[in-house]
């Protein structure tokens, strides 16, 4: 990722036709129209924007992440670049867009295998208090707003108004939007599955929650393609 941001382009040039065959065989319908390459994203990217993505990267204490090729460091980077990507869309502040950035670095953190389960966000949300340094998380509401979407999104959607209580947060919207944010943002990295890992969890396009979110499959696929031909391989 940080190679993609320092201009270090080594996006294949069939790319596209790579794609054309993943909407010909994927298990779900794709929405076609409307698709954003990952190069225009790139490039639609302030330098002022681009250095912010880039301190971010830069400062996931990978030590602290669970190790795998699926839900490892690789996996936190595009997660946490899909949040920046949908924070811009959806005009979050500063405050809010650092608190979905370090969810989205540490939202696997208690994951002890690689398989779909319920309670690993509840252990994350518990192990991240140890991780976070920002001065925003003085004030309780942000540190509470932080574990908790990182607890929901390995839940349903439909516990929302428990894991609000239970966090005792204050505003609904807020909590609402973010951690739809992240759920999508994990979801488009889902077509890493489409690329040969585990295909019986592939992508599945009605379970994004964001409208623009439906713009970024085609980039999503053209990163996780990056990833397994650049960076996998090294």
């Amino acid at each position: 990722m940080l190679e993609l941001l320092k201009n270090d382009v080594l996006l294949l040039n069939n790319l596209d036709n790579y794609y054309q065959d993943f909407l010909k065989y994927s298990i779900h319908p794709v929405p076609s129209n409307s698709q954003i390459s990952l190069k225009e994203i790139l490039n639609m990217l302030s330098l002022k924007r681009r250095e912010v993505l880039m301190k971010e990267l830069e400062s996931i204490k990978e030590e602290a992440l669970y190790k795998s090729k699926i839900h490892g460091i690789y996996h936190s980077q595009k997660v946490l670049f899909w949040s920046f990507v949908l924070s811009g869309d959806n005009k979050l502040s500063e405050v809010d867009e650092k608190i979905l950035m370090d969810a989205s670095k540490y939202h696997d953190i208690g994951r002890t295998n690689d398989i779909d389960d319920t309670i690993h966000g509840r252990v994350s949300a518990i192990k991240v208090l140890s991780l976070i340094e920002d001065p925003i998380y003085q004030i309780e509401e942000n540190k509470n707003l932080l574990c908790a979407i990182i607890e929901l999104h390995s839940l349903p959607d439909q516990r929302e108004s428990e894991i609000f209580r239970k966090y005792k947060l204050k505003n609904v919207t807020r909590f609402s939007k973010l951690w739809k944010i992240l759920k999508d943002a994990d979801a488009l990295d889902r077509i890493r599955y489409d690329l040969g890992y585990l295909d019986e969890l592939s992508f599945n396009p009605v379970y994004l929650r964001m409208p623009t979110s439906l713009n970024y499959i085609k980039a999503s696929y053209e990163l996780c393609t990056y990833y397994k031909e650049v960076k996998i391989k090294k």
